[in-house]
């Protein structure tokens, strides 16, 4: 499912925890539902920043049954009320050769992503988003996200769209976003999900509207998805402003 906001830095506990001879800030969010005991096939995956971190027994995406549209949703997206928030959903990622052979997931050297953007909180479709306003985004094992096609600076414009392809569902045509042959490492988890653009014009945008949001899930392409940290690695010490003994008030002793 698409992302859901669950908690705040202000509902976060700010610690100090000590490595060897220096203190680190520490953000925690406690008693955050994720009950894995009454559907052990449940998955959680947790986004801070650019980060992915997945909690189940197994993390890797099985979508069988794709989310079926129901209907239109009316209105210019990021203008109309209705549409001021989308939900931008992965609907499959195709792992293959490059030379449009399928190959096992642990094989792979490169995946087609398929999204499709609806009305937030609903499988209404979103008859026509710019594709050029669409950025996937993706992370290898650990890593932090970062965009998976090229932008050009400094707007950080798509220079890679992509390709709008068609498919009917009772008669009516909808649209779907497809990203090909993104480059992955074979054997390596990925982690991927959407980046929407504003879709509205500058001139709407400084005319003050309202704020224009997106939702998107995140989808694991592994073998085995699950997150594996044993060893965390503090960051390191005073290598920017807000990291230092004087910011929170503490010595370095």
């Amino acid at each position: 499912e698409p992302m859901e906001l669950v908690a705040t830095s202000e509902e976060g506990e700010l610690k100090l925890r000590r490595d060897g001879d220096h203190w680190f800030p520490s953000m925690e969010f406690n008693n955050v539902p994720a009950d894995l005991r009454t559907n052990p096939h449940s998955q959680y995956r947790f986004h801070v920043n650019t980060y992915v971190w997945v909690h189940a027994l197994d993390a890797r995406t099985h979508n069988p049954h794709l989310v079926v549209p129901t209907g239109y949703a009316e209105g210019t997206p990021g203008r109309s009320y209705n549409l001021q928030s989308l939900d931008a959903r992965i609907q499959t990622v195709w792992p293959h050769d490059g030379k449009g052979r399928y190959t096992p997931v642990d094989q792979a050297r490169y995946v087609n992503v398929a999204v499709e953007i609806f009305e937030h909180g609903t499988l209404k479709a979103v008859r026509d988003f710019r594709a050029d306003r669409i950025v996937l985004q993706g992370a290898k094992g650990n890593e932090g996200m970062r965009p998976m096609i090229r932008l050009s600076l400094p707007h950080l414009e798509v220079m890679e769209p992509p390709q709008e392809v068609f498919y009917e569902v009772d008669g009516k045509p909808y649209r779907r976003y497809v990203f090909n042959n993104v480059a992955v490492e074979p054997g390596q988890p990925y982690h991927f999900m959407v980046q929407l653009y504003d879709p509205r014009p500058l001139l709407y945008l400084q005319e003050g509207g309202p704020p224009f949001q997106y939702y998107s899930n995140i989808w694991t392409h592994a073998a085995d998805g699950r997150t594996y940290l044993p060893n965390p690695q503090p960051p390191r010490y005073g290598t920017q402003e807000f990291n230092t003994a004087a910011a929170y008030r503490c010595t370095d002793q």
